[in-house]
């Protein structure tokens, strides 16, 4: 909640109209009550008419503290005894009321006390300053007004803004290596698009791979062209440790080879997908909140993989047969949108 700026309100002695034996420094914002408003306060907790004689000395000051709320320091003097009491409230009407009170209770308490030439020191002096303690619920004013703004507006403006910041999109770029995929070793890049939500992360996952071209006939030169992409889908769970994440994932993934063959009368092309699953970990490296280094290994297991075959004239040639288990690897960046 917004105040303004505070202005002091100043009644530099007693009331001598009601009598009333008070010396009151009133400093709060010009949106709380004034001075006058606590004194004609005071003056109507007192059930009897107040003494005479002892006067008591109270300031006030109300200013803003954390979390839209308002704080009250009221110390109070009387003959020798001296006590301040902090009390914090969600507006400056509560306090007005509170420090109305205390100051009521102080006048009262001199009821019986001697002229101030006489005054000894009071045998119940006010508490030493403590560290903000709780407002008590005074006897016998009306309870206090409600704050302003109700409390449980916070909690939920504070869970609205952390369900926000919970699932926060992402994408990613990775160079990759696979050995057991396709004849040789190959390298590709891939491209990532996921959510992450809390721990976890979910996305979809392409690649495409370099063409590679072995040779299965050295003395005729006759060999094909292979080439890998790649379609998946991902998902991890990551625990965090500082600013780094380590986490595992679980995969699946559609592979397309095409086969062409090189160095033949008649080449031709060839083309299958099949599927393939995996596991493997991950660890990232956040260099800024939007930003990370992240680095992968899976082992994947291809599932109904078909060779590929070369045709000649004496009957088909084997020229690959996909293993059961690729391992592949990757390093790369990704960006979170914030």
């Amino acid at each position: 909640m917004a105040l303004a700026t505070l202005i002091p309100h100043q009644i530099a002695r007693a009331d001598e109209a009601s009598q009333l034996p008070l010396k009151l420094t009133w400093n709060a914002p010009a949106t709380c009550p004034t001075a006058e408003d606590v004194t004609d306060r005071v003056r109507h907790l007192l059930s009897k008419p107040p003494p005479r004689g002892a006067t008591v000395t109270a300031t006030a000051r109300i200013r803003p503290v954390a979390d839209d709320r308002v704080e009250l320091v009221l110390t109070t003097e009387v003959a020798d005894a001296r006590g301040t009491r902090t009390v914090r409230a969600g507006s400056c009407t509560a306090l007005a009321e509170a420090a109305a009170v205390f100051i009521a209770l102080a006048i009262d308490s001199t009821r019986d006390a001697r002229p101030p030439a006489e005054l000894a020191p009071s045998p119940e002096p006010e508490p030493e300053p403590e560290p903000e303690p709780e407002p008590v619920a005074p006897a016998p004013p009306p309870p206090s007004p409600k704050p302003s703004s109700p409390p449980a507006a916070q909690p939920v403006a504070a869970e609205h803004q952390a369900s926000r910041d919970l699932v926060r999109p992402g994408a990613g770029v990775y160079g990759v290596f696979d050995v057991g995929a396709l004849p040789d070793a190959s390298a590709g890049l891939a491209l990532n698009v996921h959510l992450r939500m809390a721990r976890i992360r979910a996305g979809l996952v392409g690649s495409v791979w370099h063409a590679q071209q072995p040779i299965f006939d050295e003395k005729r030169g006759a060999g094909a062209s292979f080439q890998m992409r790649t379609a998946g889908l991902f998902g991890c769970y990551v625990v965090p440790f500082g600013r780094f994440d380590v986490g595992a994932c679980a995969s699946v993934e559609a592979r397309a080879v095409e086969a062409a063959g090189v160095g033949i009368r008649n080449p031709e092309v060839a083309r299958a997908i099949w599927p393939a699953a995996g596991a493997g970990g991950l660890a990232e490296v956040r260099v800024t909140r939007w930003l990370g280094v992240v680095a992968r290994v899976d082992l994947l297991a291809a599932i109904g993989a078909p060779n590929i075959a070369l045709a000649t004239a004496n009957g088909n040639a084997t020229l690959f047969e996909p293993g059961v288990f690729s391992l592949r690897s990757g390093v790369g960046v990704e960006i979170v949108l914030p």
